[in-house]
């Protein structure tokens, strides 16, 4: 092997060496090396331009600098990932939230505001109590309000409760890991009052009306932007914490950590809150995301006597 053949295999073996370095590595040497041993010639490849890639590459990748044993892969792949594409997903994203708004969802329908609150603060209760992920509920109740701005058949008030099981029987099935089952929705929480076949047949209806587009952005799915790119909060679902991770959340809000904790128990409870009202379940989910993180930071100022809404989080 000739000498630019030796350096590369050499990088490969240098403990320093990402594993993305090791692949561009293997790339060069195999494209480089002909068959026999004439690469300039045989390849028509600039050299020392492998080279450059190769020692260039750990200052520009967004994750080079992070520990391994401190970061896990998903975390390294979503730093990478929104360097590359955070502002195109951002971009698609609020185009999409303007596309599903449910803004007069009960015109056509006899049910209330009221009772339609009293669905969702039930609908939190079972959710929770199944420990079901945050996201299961706040696409549960974007699966409600779309299916009822998209239904011109006037729904009656009786209709609301097998509404509310059905989109908390799909948004488990989409989101958890552990879904709710079809026995587990008939026994425990429809309480045997609701048949199987009635419970299908909505579902049905409802995919129907939705069009079978099951995910729409959710004021939760802004709210983790907001939180981990303005405060570096990492979120978690309740069924994504580990043993030893429910051990390390801090038990007091004196630590930052712990402070950073309170604001984000906060601003997840405020986000929940908001579904309740009408008029604000209407409006565009990320400016409902903002609006919570804000007055988080507000009652958390209060509680804690600290400066948290600073210039660089505006």
């Amino acid at each position: 092997m000739d000498e630019m053949g030796s350096h590369l295999v050499a990088n490969q073996t240098d403990a320093s060496c990402s594993q993305e370095q090791i692949f561009i590595a293997n790339v060069a040497d195999s494209t480089m090396v002909g068959s026999n041993g004439n690469q300039a010639e045989k390849s028509g490849v600039n050299l020392s331009q492998h080279h450059i890639i190769l020692s260039d590459f750990s200052s520009t990748h967004p994750s080079a600098h992070l520990s391994r044993k401190e970061t896990t892969e998903v975390e390294r792949q979503n730093i990478n990932i929104n360097a590359e594409y955070g502002r195109e997903i951002d971009f698609y994203m609020r185009q999409l939230e303007v596309q599903y708004l449910t803004d007069n969802s009960l015109a056509n329908h006899k049910i209330t505001a009221n009772l339609r609150a009293r669905m969702v603060d039930w609908m939190i209760e079972v959710l929770t109590n199944f420990k079901c992920e945050d996201q299961t509920f706040f696409l549960a109740i974007s699966l409600l309000d779309r299916y009822l701005k998209n239904k011109r058949e006037c729904q009656e008030i009786a209709d609301l409760h097998i509404m509310g099981v059905t989109t908390m029987f799909i948004a488990s099935k989409y989101e958890d890991i552990y879904p709710l089952k079809m026995k587990m929705v008939f026994e425990k929480i429809a309480h045997k009052k609701l048949s199987i076949e009635r419970i299908k047949a909505l579902e049905l209806d409802m995919l129907k009306q939705i069009h079978y587009k099951i995910p729409a952005p959710t004021v939760l799915d802004f709210l983790k932007i907001y939180l981990k790119e303005v405060l570096e909060i990492s979120h978690v679902g309740n069924t994504s914490l580990k043993k030893e991770e429910k051990e390390a959340i801090p038990t007091s809000s004196d630590s930052p950590e712990g402070q950073k904790h309170l604001i984000y128990k906060m601003a997840m409870y405020l986000s929940k809150m908001s579904l309740h009202d009408y008029d604000l379940s209407g409006r565009k989910p990320s400016l409902v995301a903002v609006g919570s993180l804000y007055v988080a930071l507000k009652i958390c100022e209060q509680l804690k006597k600290a400066t948290l809404i600073t210039n660089s989080i505006v």
